[in-house]
């Protein structure tokens, strides 16, 4: 005869409910889109920088950061000028798609503030930087962000 299976029981020896589920609300695909834009714009952004602080010259074609060549505050003739900035703002997507990945409302603000700062750069950076706009700002974006803060 086979054993009779055990009932589960909580610590105070009442019976256990069932196991409570996990939070698998999955993010919308704008979302999706958005981080993977995010990343390889972020991914594009820092290895130029980096190109161009170690080597003096960008990895890809210069024209691409006419824009921010032009900005009096950044007054970047030479390429080592523009690299630290390109830099930090390639390396903050990092933390922005981190956090737009678990829902943060402050990782929406600042996705905004990285794709409207990355605007500027040009032809394949401002095709990327505008898909994250379009997906972030998207209803279905804002309402899944706007649910996830409130659960936590």
């Amino acid at each position: 005869m086979p054993p009779t299976p055990r009932k589960r029981t909580s610590p105070r020896g009442r019976r256990a409910g069932p196991p409570r589920r996990p939070d698998l609300t999955a993010p919308p695909a704008s979302v999706r889109i958005a981080e993977f834009a995010g990343a390889a714009l972020g991914v594009w952004l820092t290895s130029d920088g980096l190109w161009a602080r170690l080597f003096g010259v960008y990895l890809f074609p210069a024209g691409w950061h006419s824009l921010w060549k032009a900005w009096p505050a950044v007054g970047a003739s030479d390429p080592n000028d523009v690299g630290w900035l390109l830099v930090v703002l390639g390396a903050s997507w990092a933390g922005a798609l981190i956090g737009l990945g678990m829902g943060r409302r402050w990782a929406f603000r600042a996705a905004l503030a990285l794709s409207l700062a990355a605007l500027p750069t040009l032809g394949l950076g401002s095709a990327l930087a505008a898909v994250v706009l379009v997906c972030i700002l998207a209803p279905a974006s804002r309402a899944w962000i706007r649910q996830r803060e409130g659960d936590a």
